[in-house]
């Protein structure tokens, strides 16, 4: 009887397995018949597609919870305000999409344009042998905004980033046709510090540029670090708040001028470039940088259903 019962749940677990390999397969079959299908879709579709779903509510769950938080800190911080989360979320998507795999000829021209923008302000630093940070806030995609950084900049850059650096990977970059490295502050191994390392004697000496979000959120190494100096106290918004330090301590140690630049959405993908500051300024603008581009465009801010925005212990 032992017997009997071994072989049936042997039986069992063999059957299962190959019932499992068997969906994994049909998934991959279906993800890769998608992704061909969204090539041939011209992007103006997708949006009208998109647009179909938020209005009869055809979204994943993820979505509404991710847009119950966004609605609730937009409600604090700027109550005068409308915010229709799943739009720009939906909207980034389909902007990194079409940037790197899907190569949409309007997008990208668009794109161009904006770059063109940021590199009359890069050339001027660049052309007065100072070194240079570039900060863009995640603002319409962030995808998107290191394309255009990328572009702007004649010499290859590094971009420091809060999540894992693998995300974006090789092959995507290489369909978007950049050409840039990542270090991940999550990272914790040997070599992303000796990378970041270097960038920063390459920033300094000229020979290579530094893409670094300006409003990182401070959640992450709060909690992980905890750390006081990975934060600094200021206030956004009329409260006390917390902005993660990277950039500024990045901008002394390469002794790089900073030029803050955000995307925005009016129709389609535009830019909006601010004067380039000294490193020693930067702590003093960064809140107002950061409060302003929220304020006039609380629609494009991609973070807004991050928890504790800036607010820890605030």
């Amino acid at each position: 009887m032992d017997i009997f019962i071994l072989r049936v749940w042997a039986l069992y677990n063999h059957t299962l397995s190959k019932l499992n390999a068997l969906a994994q397969r049909a998934h991959r079959k279906y993800s890769i018949i998608k992704f061909r299908m969204a090539l041939r879709i011209p992007v103006r579709y997708v949006f009208a597609w998109t647009y179909i779903k938020r209005l009869t509510g055809l979204y994943a769950k993820g979505y509404r919870l991710r847009a119950c938080v966004a609605n609730a800190n937009q409600r604090c911080l700027l109550p005068q305000s409308s915010l229709n989360y799943t739009l720009t979320a939906n909207r980034r998507e389909i902007i990194e999409f079409y940037s790197t795999w899907g190569q949409d000829t309007q997008i990208l021209q668009q794109i161009d344009c904006c770059a063109e923008e940021l590199r009359r302000a890069v050339n001027e630093v660049v052309d007065a042998g100072t070194p240079l940070i570039l900060a863009p806030l995640h603002m319409v995609s962030d995808v998107a905004a290191v394309i255009v950084a990328s572009k702007a900049n004649p010499i290859k850059s590094t971009v420091v980033v809060s999540s894992n650096a693998n995300e974006w990977n090789a092959r995507a970059r290489a369909q978007g046709n950049i050409d840039v490295d990542y270090c991940s502050v999550e990272q914790t191994t040997h070599g992303i510090g000796l990378s970041l390392a270097t960038a920063c004697i390459d920033v300094n000496e000229g020979k290579r540029g530094l893409i670094v979000f300006a409003d990182m959120v401070p959640d992450y190494s709060m909690r992980s670090s905890e750390k006081a100096q990975d934060t600094f106290l200021c206030r956004l918004f009329d409260r006390p708040a917390y902005l993660h330090n990277g950039l500024i301590r990045l901008s002394k140690v390469t002794k790089a001028n900073v030029i803050f630049f955000h995307l925005y959405y009016d129709r389609q993908i535009k830019i909006r470039v601010l004067p380039a500051i000294s490193y020693n300024n930067v702590r003093n603008e960064l809140p107002g940088v950061i409060e302003q581009a929220i304020t006039q465009f609380p629609q494009d801010w991609l973070l807004w259903h991050q928890h504790c925005l800036y607010f820890i212990n605030a």
